[in-house]
């Protein structure tokens, strides 16, 4: 069925709306069927404005769909609560029945104001689906054959006998039971006046935000995983960069807070620190870094029911698992924990890293989880990230986006022209100056950043552990490549490399271009031109042979 629009709006928060798109998308209803997704309503009869789910328009009629995700109640005085996977409820008196049966004659009422007689005898109605729980109360309140729940929804073609029995419902309330088609070019009509299309070309940014959003959906399907290992205590989780771990490892901190438990979410880096404590907003979970951690002077005692560790290669020797085992209760051998770690493991960004160490924690029999799904970067990104450096990121999910750009500067001034120039291109292209970050291997003082002009360099903050939390700023920001492990923007600027030669600055590369979600941009000096070009020869017959394999 064609979808209108194409893809979900960026705005569209909702899970259950996302995964019905998808169904909706293979639902075969006809070749005029249409779908239209989030229709706003200017006029509603008892609301000054409103909204529906979905509108299916098919030669058989039109349905007004209203979704409800998450669990769903209703208490003895009539309160509708709706609880999403976060704990978060929300209650209204309407209800999702009236509510889709208000918005339904609301549409209706509006298109025969446009069109009169042509829609008088097109059957329009409605339905609710209930995409995630279990729907299945009888009473006189509402038809069942308008509801359709999650035990009920195996796929496209159960949504398309929904659709159809809805249909059938609705031409059976009408006077005569009509069954007449309704025309090809009434369908068109009705849909071009309900979304008319506009041939705009979508600015960067606006692309930059649509692909954003398929990404976190992507990522939100690997919560699955956690699905199947919710009651193992313990676990190693692997996956290069981008394949959703940092994310898995908060959804695991916010169930176990849920569940009662008393949780420590620990990492490496003060900034990623910063970042996570606001996203996981519980108050028995405790985020910390290990160097916190260590001077906290809580090491003395098991206060913690489970353990969750991320960018755990970087914590990955003796000394600090020995640290990690006095903080939960049952030490690292009878307890719970999550490790997360990268399979790229970046052992030469810090000293710590110990082959042995990693072996040692497998020897607890934890299960292991591998993520192989690159959820973060456009397929442009993955692959030159793989030509570049040879680390594995996983089969790139999220569709395309902007090439990836390299270029190569003789001079330290040079360096700063291209940076300028790069920046404004970004900004007259409609990208807002908080989705863009400008990497280095440097600190900020030492940087390429900070010779650029007066008034560009007004635009730039650097990043710390107080405007991190803020993130995406209303400014360009700025970091060093080992402080921005962990997070991410939109788009990517990556200076100052002078050699590529050594494996820490390999390495530092591999985080610095999967840092971006949709655009990458390397500056390097031209003494790495020939570097860079062995490592593309080298790495894209091992992309062949995997190609091969597969």
């Amino acid at each position: 069925m064609r979808m209108i629009p194409s893809r979900p709006s960026v705005n569209t928060s909702s899970d259950a709306e996302r995964k019905l798109f998808d169904l909706f998308r293979d639902v075969r209803a006809g070749p005029d069927a249409c779908c239209i997704h989030s229709l706003r309503l200017a006029r509603h009869l008892y609301k000054e404005r409103g909204e529906l789910d979905f509108v299916v328009i098919t030669a058989r009629g039109i349905l007004v769909i209203e979704v409800k995700g998450g669990n769903v109640s209703r208490d003895e005085d009539g309160v509708w609560r709706y609880r999403n996977r976060y704990g978060e409820t929300f209650s209204d008196r309407q209800g999702p029945f009236q509510q889709a049966e208000t918005g339904m004659y609301s549409m209706r009422k509006t298109l025969l104001d446009e069109f009169g007689d042509m829609v008088r005898t097109v059957p329009v109605g409605y339905a609710v689906i209930f995409p995630d729980c279990r729907f299945d109360v009888r009473t006189i309140e509402w038809n069942r054959d308008l509801v359709l729940d999650k035990t009920g929804l195996m796929g496209s073609p159960a949504l398309q006998h929904f659709v159809d029995r809805a249909l059938e419902v609705t031409c059976e309330t009408l006077p005569g039971k009509v069954r007449t088609p309704v025309a090809s070019s009434t369908i068109k009509r009705i849909v071009e006046f309900l979304r008319p299309a506009f041939d705009m070309v979508p600015t960067l940014g606006e692309t930059a935000g649509e692909l954003d959003a398929r990404m976190t959906a992507l990522t939100e399907e690997q919560y699955d995983r956690l699905d199947a290992v919710d009651e193992t205590p313990r676990i190693i989780c692997t996956g290069g960069a981008g394949s959703g771990k940092t994310l898995l490892a908060v959804e695991a901190a916010r169930r176990h807070a849920d569940a009662g438990d008393h949780v420590l979410m620990m990492c490496r880096s003060q900034m990623l620190v910063a970042f996570l404590e606001d996203r996981i907003d519980r108050p028995t979970v405790d985020v910390m870094s290990y160097e916190t951690l260590v001077t906290s002077g809580r090491t003395d005692f098991r206060q913690y029911d489970v353990l969750i560790v991320d960018e755990a290669q970087d914590l990955m020797g003796f000394e600090q698992l020995d640290v990690l085992g006095q903080v939960v209760e049952g030490g690292l051998e009878q307890g719970r924990w999550r490790f997360f770690l990268d399979s790229n493991n970046q052992s030469n960004l810090y000293p710590d890293f110990d082959d042995d160490a990693l072996e040692f924690l497998h020897s607890y029999s934890p299960a292991l989880l591998r993520l192989t799904r690159n959820c973060r970067n456009t397929e442009d990104i993955v692959l030159q990230t793989k030509l570049a450096t040879g680390a594995d990121l996983g089969v790139a999910s999220a569709g395309r986006g902007p090439p990836v750009t390299f270029e190569f500067y003789s001079s330290p001034k040079e360096s700063v022209q291209l940076i300028r120039q790069h920046v404004r291109q970004l900004l007259d292209s409609g990208v807002e100056p908080g989705y863009i970050t400008i990497l280095s291997p440097l600190s900020y003082e030492a940087s390429s950043a900070s010779c650029l002009s007066a008034v560009l360099k007004s635009r730039v903050v650097v990043l710390d552990q107080a405007n991190v939390r803020r993130m995406p700023l209303s400014e360009i920001s700025f970091a060093t490549i080992r402080d921005f492990k962990g997070l991410e923007n939109r788009f990517i600027l990556i200076c100052d490399f002078g050699a590529l030669d050594e494996p820490e600055a390999r390495e530092q590369l591999y985080v610095a271009m999967t840092r971006a979600k949709h655009g990458l941009w390397v500056a390097l000096e031209q003494s790495t031109r020939e570097t860079l070009k062995t490592a593309w020869s080298e790495n894209i017959f091992r992309l062949d042979d995997e190609s091969e394999a597969i």
